[in-house]
């Protein structure tokens, strides 16, 4: 009978690693306590990613009985992943799991750890935190594949910190396949370190995503060395690089860069890789692929298109000046119709364009901007959005499958949501959208952005407004199917669904049937997502990369729950803005307030 047991307590190797992939870790815990075959086969998964998101589980790290466990255990970690910045907690994570702990006839045991991710963020680590990652990278260097630092103490002292880990990365990680250091951080760097880091990166990189790097004025001698066109010492091949993203610009009153160092910094790099890489840069003027004829050379060369930027600015445009710029923005495009298929010219293509001044009020230049969204166009930025028709909106997301950047910088257009489930979306690549999704009925809303009731509350006051018949049920259904819509968004790391709302909009109410008294917005939204689990927020877990969202001015119901599985689903999230100010309409109009929301140890920045 024990035997009969045990055997029907062990799976199949295959069917327990896809099972325990999906498990909570909680559950993951539970299961090792089944029996010892269960504890045996499910200890690894357990173990396998400490994930550390808020300042509870940092805590619970740091106890005797975390250190004695990991300890214990530390053969199986692979991978490490916080968002605190407690330089204790790098510390426990260096002397418990990296370093040895034992000695084995007066000698040091080799590291039994074999970490292969290691993912670190924060604004810096307190003590002595940045010396213990430097010392994590050099004893698992050899075993590292996917690495990311958002640590702004570590880019802030070159000669300290930012030189050894560089050093580190180009020596030692022959594995590495994935890096992304401080994508949100502005780092200072020497021309020439930035040249040495760049030629002599690993070889086994796929992806390499660096944030905005300055490149301060250096001496004359370092210029010359920067500038010598043999390669550096240790230069090596990235044919396996799919992806470079460098949020590098120059701007002349700041960073008076000689443009002959920007070229040597990249042009030898931008040669070493194969003609499938994918490029991104700031797509601004004096973004790092236009500083210099060479680089924006070498970037056509090694991809095939030559990046363009189209900028134009002005309060109003006549109808000549309309005709004038939809006839330059189609002219790339139209130029690249006639070139054959077989020509050994690169194509050129508008990476960027950006509108500023006015409303986009022509159909000529629109569609002029529709057309460049298909052919290549990564970075569309429109200052005055408002006018711009739902359908226009939703070309743009369906055909636009090389866009990184939707954005609209005042007043950006409405998209109703039956138009945005016409069609797929297909621009999987975007990382920035700032839209207002609307039209959603929202049978729960009670109340005007003035605080009178919309019904009086009443049987079925639940189920029906006067804006809407629906039962909630259905209103749930179709929020569902625009959650599945926006879950097509897996790179997304910026999403504004709600706007800003000015102070001059921000009137004090008094609510006339509890007598509280709270600030609301004109330009309160009320037919938009809950974004509550219940209407199906959890679709969106496949958003991994998601770190911002914006939920302001909108008659949103996230609560608790929802703060926590933003935490414990969406591994990179940082920050969500319009929950407090939330707390101060809804919560007051519906008596949800809860103390324990402004309470809610969830580990990141949240307004």
């Amino acid at each position: 009978m024990g035997e009969q047991n045990t055997s029907r307590s062990t799976l199949l190797p295959e069917l327990r690693s896809n099972l325990a992939i999906y498990l909570h870790p909680h559950d993951l815990s539970q299961m090792t306590l089944v029996s010892k075959a269960w504890h045996h086969a499910y200890t690894p998964f357990l173990y396998s990613h400490i994930p550390l998101q808020n300042q509870t589980q940092a805590l619970a790290f740091l106890t005797p009985e975390s250190k004695a466990a990991f300890l214990r255990y530390r053969q199986h970690i692979r991978g490490f992943r916080t968002r605190s910045t407690r330089g204790d907690v790098i510390q426990q994570f260096l002397n418990t799991i990296v370093l040895p702990n034992r000695l084995r006839g007066g000698v040091p045991e080799p590291p039994e750890v074999r970490l292969t991710e290691l993912y670190l963020t924060g604004d810096k680590f307190r003590k002595n935190g940045n010396d213990c990652v430097i010392k994590i990278l050099e004893a698992c260097s050899s075993t590292l594949r996917s690495l990311q630092l958002d640590v702004a103490t570590l880019a802030s002292n070159q000669h300290q910190h930012l030189l050894p880990l560089l050093r580190i990365i180009c020596d030692s990680m022959t594995r590495l396949q994935h890096l992304s250091l401080f994508n949100y951080l502005v780092v200072q760097i020497q021309p020439l370190v930035m040249r040495y880091f760049l030629e002599t990166c690993p070889t086994s990189l796929v992806t390499l995503t660096l944030g905005y790097f300055q490149f301060p004025i250096q001496s004359k001698d370092k210029d010359e060395q920067t500038k010598d066109p043999a390669a550096v010492r240790g230069a090596k091949p990235h044919p396996n690089l799919k992806v470079f993203s460098l949020g590098a610009g120059y701007s002349p009153a700041f960073t008076p860069l000689d443009p002959e160092v920007s070229s040597a910094i990249f042009v030898r790099f931008l040669q070493s890789c194969s003609s499938d890489i994918k490029i991104y840069g700031l797509n601004l003027k004096y973004s790092w692929e236009f500083i210099h004829p060479n680089v924006t050379n070498a970037v056509a060369t090694v991809t095939g298109t030559r990046p363009r930027y189209f900028e134009v600015a002005a309060v109003e445009f006549s109808p000549e000046e309309d005709q004038a710029m939809a006839d330059e923005i189609s002219s790339l495009w139209k130029a690249n119709q006639e070139t054959p298929n077989n020509s050994d010219k690169p194509r050129e293509a508008w990476t960027s364009i950006q509108v500023k001044g006015c409303p986009l009020t022509s159909p000529t230049t629109f569609s002029a901007i529709l057309e460049s969204c298909q052919h290549g166009l990564q970075n569309l930025h429109i200052y005055l959005g408002e006018r711009i028709a739902n359908q226009d909106i939703q070309t743009i997301l369906h055909t636009g499958t090389a866009l990184r950047r939707l954005e609209f910088h005042h007043n950006w257009p409405l998209l109703d949501h039956r138009v945005m489930l016409q069609s797929t979306w297909n621009c999987t690549l975007l990382t920035y959208l700032n839209i207002q999704i609307t039209n959603i009925p929202r049978p729960d809303v009670l109340f005007d952005w003035k605080a009178d009731r919309i019904l009086p509350l009443s049987e079925g006051a639940e189920t029906t407004t006067t804006t809407s018949s629906m039962k909630m049920d259905e209103s749930r259904r179709i929020q569902r199917e625009v959650y599945t819509r926006l879950a097509t968004l897996v790179n997304l790391e910026y999403l504004q669904l709600g706007a800003f709302c000015p102070p001059h909009l921000t009137v004090e109410i008094t609510i006339p049937h509890n007598g509280k008294t709270g600030s609301f917005d004109r330009g309160q939204q009320l037919n938009c997502l809950e974004m509550s689990l219940d209407s199906g927020l959890d679709i969106l877990s496949g958003m991994k990369s998601l770190k911002m969202l914006y939920v302001l001015s909108m008659e949103h119901r996230i609560g608790i729950r929802e703060m926590k599985w933003f935490e414990r689903e969406l591994p990179n999230f940082q920050s969500l803005f319009g929950v407090r100010a939330q707390t101060r309409r809804t919560c007051l109009l519906y008596d949800l307030e809860d103390p324990g929301l402004n309470k809610c140890g969830v580990g990141y920045d949240w307004s």
